[in-house]
């Protein structure tokens, strides 16, 4: 199994956070989940050519990637996990800062901070 992070225009509870160049960017994102590598190889299409993303996220087997255009791979196999009940916008800079990017999950009442590393 596969879970494909694919940027949403709505709002979701699910929000990623990463810079490029000391620019920040927000994304919405709703997961996929693909089954097969054929399924795989088709969404990858879609979010390159059809949602024109610059690159694409995604985790399998407990290890997650970050797949660019070109087709180059980074693998990160570490994940840090970190439960809070607020959030400060210091907190996410300061987070930007040391990883470059983490994803927020929303929950009912608190949130959880998902960081991958290599």
């Amino acid at each position: 199994m596969i879970k494909l992070y694919d940027i949403s225009k709505d709002k979701t509870d699910i929000i990623g956070f990463w810079q490029d160049k000391n620019k920040v960017y927000k994304d919405y994102i709703k997961i996929v989940t693909v089954r097969n590598l054929c399924t795989f190889e088709y969404w990858k299409e879609v979010l390159f050519n059809y949602k024109e993303q610059l690159a694409i996220f995604y985790i399998k087997n407990d290890e997650a990637y970050i797949l660019d255009k070109k087709r180059n791979e980074e693998k990160l196999n570490k994940n840090i996990r970190i439960k809070l009940n607020k959030i400060k916008p210091s907190y996410f800079k300061k987070l930007l800062k040391e990883y470059n990017g983490f994803t927020v999950f929303k929950k009912e009442g608190y949130y959880i901070i998902d960081i991958w590393i290599k």
